[in-house]
C-alpha cells in the first residue's frame, strides 16, 4: 500500500508492503546556526515513544511520534528534567508513515538535540506543522541535522550526525554522514558556541 502527499520540503511516504525512497530538501546548517535557531539544546536519553494521530476520512491522519527525552544536561534554555520531541510519522498497526530526514528514536538512545518550536512563519505550512505542537512538544531543528547521536565506541562515547534522507539546497550530492567525533569534543564545542552567542546577544541588547 502506498500513498504520497506533496510537501514543500519533501514527500511524506506511507509505507505498507512497498517502500519508496525519497529525500527532503533543506538548507544546510552548521552547528552554530543550528544552536542559534534552537530554543533548547540538550543532551539526554530516550525513555519513551508514543504515536499520536487523528482519525481521517481515509485512515489515520497527522501521524507523529512524540518522544520523551530524560535530560542529563541542558546547554541552552530551561529544559527541566524531561522534554518532549515530536516528529513526523510513526507506525499505526501494520502501516508505517515516514518523512525522509525526520529523526527516529529508540528507547535507550542517547543524543544531543537542537530543539525548536514547531510552528513556522510560513502561512501555507502552518496546517502541516500545527499538530506537532499540540502538546507543547518541540521539533528537532533542521530535521536530522539537529540530531547528534551518541554511541559507545572502543575509546569511549562518540557523536555522529546522519544526514540520511536529506538533500541540501544547492548541493549536487546528498551527504549521508558527518565525521564521527568524541562526545567531549562535541560538548565543548556546543558550550563554547552557546556562550559566544549569549555574549553577543547581551552586547547587542546593551547597545555595545
Amino acid at each position: 500500500m502506498k500513498r504520497r502527499l506533496s510537501l514543500m520540503l519533501g514527500v511524506v511516504c506511507l509505507l505498507g508492503a512497498a517502500a519508496v525512497v525519497n529525500a527532503t530538501t533543506v538548507v544546510r546548517m552548521d552547528t552554530p546556526e543550528l544552536v542559534a535557531r534552537a530554543q533548547l539544546v540538550v543532551q539526554g536519553t530516550v525513555v519513551a515513544n508514543e504515536v499520536v494521530y487523528e482519525d481521517g476520512p481515509n485512515g489515520p491522519a497527522n501521524v507523529r511520534t512524540v518522544t520523551t527525552i530524560e535530560v542529563t544536561e541542558s546547554f541552552k534554555g530551561d529544559a527541566g528534567t524531561t522534554v518532549k520531541v515530536a516528529g513526523f510519522g510513526g507506525q499505526v498497526g501494520d502501516l508505517i508513515y515516514k518523512v525522509p530526514g525526520t529523526p527516529t528514536f529508540n528507547v535507550g538512545d542517547e543524543a544531543i538535540l537542537m530543539l525548536s518550536k514547531p510552528a513556522p512563519n510560513q502561512p501555507n505550512m502552518k496546517s502541516f506543522f500545527a499538530p506537532l505542537g499540540q502538546d507543547g512538544s518541540l521539533m528537532v531543528t533542521g530535521f536530522s541535522q539537529g540530531h547528534l547521536r551518541i554511541e559507545d565506541g572502543a575509546r569511549g562515547k562518540t557523536v555522529v550526525r546522519s544526514d540520511e534522507g536529506l538533500e541540501f539546497a544547492g548541493a549536487a550530492t546528498v551527504d549521508t554522514q558527518t565525521p564521527r567525533r568524541s562526545l567531549s569534543d562535541a560538548v565543548n564545542e556546543i558550550r563554547t558556541i552557546v556562550e559566544v552567542q549569549r555574549a553577543a546577544a547581551e552586547n547587542a541588547g546593551g547597545g555595545k
